[in-house]
């Protein structure tokens, strides 16, 4: 699983090799960001990242705490939807799914469940208003 956050540029900091985001304010979760204790880079890689919350439902993911960003991966590039259509004030975040997770509709709706239980954690941790 591949989640998209735009308008974050990684780069490594020789130094001391940790990731250094760039331009942080067009982020896709600024407002998450803005109303939370935490470090952009916890928010998007780390601890309290979607993607952590995903893999402590064991599914690889990136980015995560484990895998902080692709690599040389052949993933797809995406981003699209939530550079075009996200909101000043909200937080949009974009999942690609591989193939396995949807390859048909009984291995779906399975993942399905532990998606929307990953989710909901996420949602809850951080203390989402979810006004519909």
């Amino acid at each position: 699983m591949y989640i998209h956050t735009p308008f974050i540029s990684p780069c490594r900091n020789s130094f001391n090799q940790k990731i250094i985001l760039l331009d942080t304010r067009r982020s896709s979760i600024e407002a998450l960001k803005v109303s939370s204790s935490k470090d952009l880079e916890s928010l998007i890689r780390g601890e309290y990242s979607l993607g952590a919350f995903i893999e402590r439902k064991n599914y690889r993911v990136i980015p995560s705490p484990t895998l902080k960003y692709p690599g040389d991966g052949n993933y797809y590039k995406g981003g699209y939807i939530s550079s075009n259509h996200k909101s000043l004030n909200t937080n949009s975040i974009q999942i690609e799914l591989a193939y396995g997770v949807r390859s048909s509709e009984s291995v779906a709706k399975l993942n399905a469940i532990t998606f929307a239980n990953a989710f909901l954690d996420f949602y809850n941790f951080h203390k989402f208003d979810l006004k519909v």
